[in-house]
């Protein structure tokens, strides 16, 4: 099983009139005055071209597609993923990010899920969710919640852990990866600061450091991380692609893996 794991593109806007007043003032004049700088689209090009050309199975998104979680951005990234979802064969799972979910709106949150089912050409409809394709198994979850100005922290609820813990246990004897936007700790083993943590996230922690996880996909910290439970789980942060170039690339055989990284 070949997969790819990318995350963090961040299309993005200037909000619209009425979300002048609302968080998204912060979050589109940083995109557009900031963050649009370092965002290099041709990335994104690169890595369709190689995943074409390589013949993956699977491409892993874990979230913020957007800036501001807009019904606009979500319009202006599907026309960026287009190529990569038309290749055919390839199955393609993801999951939000706090960027995606980014104030409390219910037309935003519907193009939102109506975005994700479109990517996944319906196979990702619902949080959380598990995938099983033959002695490996996706546990998908969305750890995304509108917060605070002054935070970019995210939520693993009480529905989530219990199906987390249920799921690995029917699944012992299969490959388990847990797919969230959120680290469970930084790339040298320590809390997130408060304000960038996954609150609640030593529930899934203490999953992957038991092994009822074998590996934990996620974005959010922007550079690409690798970092090891004693037990041999894995943590693998995939970074931003168009900002900082890197894709997380993993090949399953039985039970054996093997991770490295591609940069575009």
């Amino acid at each position: 099983m070949k997969i790819i794991h990318f995350s963090d593109i961040h299309e993005g806007a200037f909000p619209a009139p009425l979300s002048l007043f609302s968080k998204r003032l912060f979050g589109g004049s940083n995109y557009v005055f900031r963050r649009k700088k370092s965002v290099d689209w041709s990335r994104l090009d690169a890595l369709t071209h190689f995943v074409e050309q390589e013949g993956f199975d699977y491409v892993i998104i874990s979230g913020d597609f957007t800036s501001t979680g807009s019904v606009k951005e979500f319009a202006m990234v599907k026309k960026r993923l287009e190529a990569l979802r038309a290749i055919e064969g390839l199955k393609i799972l993801a999951v939000p990010g706090n960027h995606d979910n980014y104030i409390d709106c219910k037309k935003s949150h519907k193009a939102m899920m109506d975005f994700i089912a479109w990517l996944t050409k319906g196979l990702v409809t619902k949080f959380p969710l598990r995938i099983a394709d033959d002695g490996l198994v996706f546990y998908l979850s969305n750890h995304a919640v509108p917060r605070p100005i002054q935070l970019s922290s995210g939520f693993v609820d009480e529905e989530t852990c219990q199906s987390l813990s249920v799921w690995s246990a029917e699944d012992s004897e299969k490959c388990k990866i847990a797919i969230g936007h959120y680290p469970l700790l930084n790339g040298e083993g320590d809390p997130l600061p408060v304000h960038k943590l996954l609150v609640d996230g030593e529930k899934v922690h203490q999953l992957l450091q038991t092994g009822a996880i074998d590996i934990n996909l996620c974005g959010h910290i922007h550079h690409a991380f690798l970092r090891e439970e004693p037990n041999g789980s894995k943590e693998i942060c995939a970074g931003s692609l168009t900002m900082g170039r890197k894709a997380n690339i993993i090949e399953i055989d039985g039970g054996k893996v093997e991770q490295k990284w591609k940069v575009f």
